[in-house]
Parts: structure tokens; sequence; C-alpha cells
């Protein structure tokens, strides 16, 4: 008895980051017919760079623990040291998940949820769009971009990216600039010890082709009996009031 020939086949036309189950069988000529099935073996595709749109909710991604932090497909978190973050089935704007962050008694390092490979960010083209709140009042978090989505030290922050946050859900718009950078991510701001925070509905889309007035930037000052100023931030020129 003895080990039959080596062979291989390649199978083309699977899907990115997906995962299949993959048995085998001989097919032989004559009388002795088809085989048995081999054992089953299994394996994962790569993820696929990003150029479109998508939304992540988290909601359909295996809930986590301290010690798994089960980000979604393509996603990845990094961990500095006695904090942790994972998918949470608990303090969510969708229902059932969200993305947990907690530093623990931690102040010094890196939590980062990374976001999958774009290119380059849609070179320009695409805007950031996600809610997030944390457990206490004044607790701070930085969005920024990452070439390499396994060193925290590749962190970038984006411009006005340091967000101070409230214990409600608040909506951010980050336009994403052109660049080299292919990732998106999420830091802890620390600031103190035992700190959550909470991302959901994260979204990655085409810039509107009219820009709207920036979240919670609209406020009305100088007020009198008759008049009063508005103020606001947009990347427009042309306003309706």
């Amino acid at each position: 008895s003895g080990t039959g020939a080596i062979t291989s086949a390649i199978l083309s036309g699977l899907n990115p980051a997906t995962e299949y189950d993959l048995y085998v069988k001989t097919n032989c000529s004559g009388a002795d017919g088809i085989s048995a099935w081999s054992p089953k073996i299994d394996f994962v595709t790569s993820c696929a760079v990003i150029s479109t749109d998508f939304l992540q909710n988290f909601d359909t991604t295996v809930v986590g623990s301290s010690t798994n932090p089960s980000p979604p497909q393509c996603w990845s978190f990094i961990d500095g040291g006695a904090g942790y973050g994972y998918t949470y089935n608990f303090n969510s704007l969708s229902t059932p998940n969200c993305f947990y962050i907690y530093n623990n008694g931690d102040n010094e390092n890196d939590y980062i949820l990374v976001g999958p490979e774009t290119d380059n960010l849609g070179n320009g083209t695409k805007q950031l769009h996600f809610f997030a709140r944390a457990g206490g009042a004044g607790y701070t978090m930085t969005v920024g971009t990452m070439s390499d989505p396994a060193d925290s030290s590749t962190f970038v922050p984006l411009a006005n990216g340091e967000l101070t946050l409230t214990t409600s859900y608040q909506e951010f718009v980050f336009l994403l600039p052109a660049g080299t950078n292919d990732y998106f991510a999420f830091k802890h701001g620390l600031g103190g010890t035992f700190r959550s925070i909470y991302i959901d509905d994260v979204a990655f889309e085409a810039i509107p082709p009219c820009s709207g007035v920036s979240l919670g930037s609209l406020s009305a000052t100088e007020i009198t009996d008759v008049q009063a100023k508005l103020s606001w931030n947009s990347l427009a020129t042309n306003f309706d009031i």
C-alpha cells in the first residue's frame, strides 16, 4: 500500500471573506465507480479591498468578550494592555449589538477599532458617518486613519478628530482625505481609567453632492427682541433659512 499521486486544482469564482467547506471524491473509470467523499476541510477567503459604500451595524457579528474581541469580518482590534474591546449586545443604537471599548485601569496603551481595507479611503470621495456614546460625560475618542491595521504607531488623527462624547449617542460625519492610508480607525481617548466607549452604525459612504450643515454647529447668538445671529459650519456656499 502507499499514497497516491499529489494532485491539485484551482477553485475560481469564490466570494471574498467567505467560509467554504471542501470535500473531494475520486471519480474512477469503469466498474470501480465513485469513491466516498473525503473528510471535510474548511477555509476562509481573504478580504477584498473595499471601494463601494457599506454600513456596519455589528448586529450580525458574533458577540465577543473581554478575551475575544470578535470584530466584524475584515475589521480588527488593537488591544494595548489591560483594557479590551469587543462586539457587545448591550447599549447599542441599533438593536442588538454595538462595539464596546473599555480601557479598564490602563491610561497609557492603545485600544483601537480598525475598519476594513479600503481603496485609499475612497481617494477623497468618501465620508465616514457613525454614532458614538460613552459611559460617562466628557470621555474622549479620536477618529483617524492608519496605513497598517496591526501597528498603532501608524494612527493619524483626522482634522477635528478628537471627540468629546456624552452618555447619549451622537451622530458624527467626517470627510475622509485623499492619501495613501487604507484604513479608518476609532481610538479610545484614555484621559482616565475605567472608561467605556460605544460605537454603532458605521457607514463608509459617498460624500453627498450637496454638503449639509455640520451636525451640532448651528447656533443662535446676539438675540434681541427683533433679531438673532445664526452661525453654522458647512462646505457649501449657498443656504436657505
